[in-house]
């Protein structure tokens, strides 16, 4: 595979990660200073032992994964592109929570923590903390690629 063929690749994936930044302005909007979406109407409901509430099920789980997953609409059935995609969604979560307490004036850098981010779990050690969704994204996103590999994904040249 030549590294042309990968570009658009590239490109499609940079694009889906803005679009998450993006998104964090939006969240932002809409929560103001009630993080994990605690002002919001309708439902709120356990998974996997996060609160969900409908505003984030709804957008988490139906509507961002239509827009991120759509370059498959035009590229067919493609192995490289689904992980590339997947990718970008798992990644873009944490990146998108990240950018929320940076562009949030309610929040900011100084109150990304356990204190303040009450409404999801976090790892801990000593002074160093991190919400566990980042490690389990990443985790999975390893998973991805390590099983396309095996699949014989790195053969398939991109169709984007």
């Amino acid at each position: 595979m030549r590294n042309s063929d990968l570009f658009p690749l590239y490109l499609v994936f940079a694009w889906e990660l803005l679009g998450f930044v993006a998104l964090a302005f939006l969240e932002s909007a809409v929560e103001g200073p009630n993080g994990g979406g605690a002002a919001t109407f309708g439902w709120k409901k356990s998974l996997l032992g996060y609160e969900v509430r409908e505003y984030h099920f709804w957008l988490w789980y139906v509507v961002v994964p239509i827009f991120v997953f759509s370059p498959i609409v035009v590229t067919g059935p493609d192995l490289i592109v689904f992980a590339t995609l997947a990718s970008a969604y798992l990644l873009g979560g944490p990146l998108e929570d990240f950018a929320y307490f940076v562009v949030n004036r309610n929040f900011g850098v100084r109150k990304w923590n356990s204190r303040v981010g009450t409404w999801m779990p976090w790892y801990k050690a000593g002074r160093v903390e991190i919400p566990r969704f980042y490690v389990r994204n990443f985790l999975v996103v390893v998973l991805v690629w390590v099983v396309v590999y095996l699949l014989g994904g790195h053969e398939t040249p991109p169709t984007l």
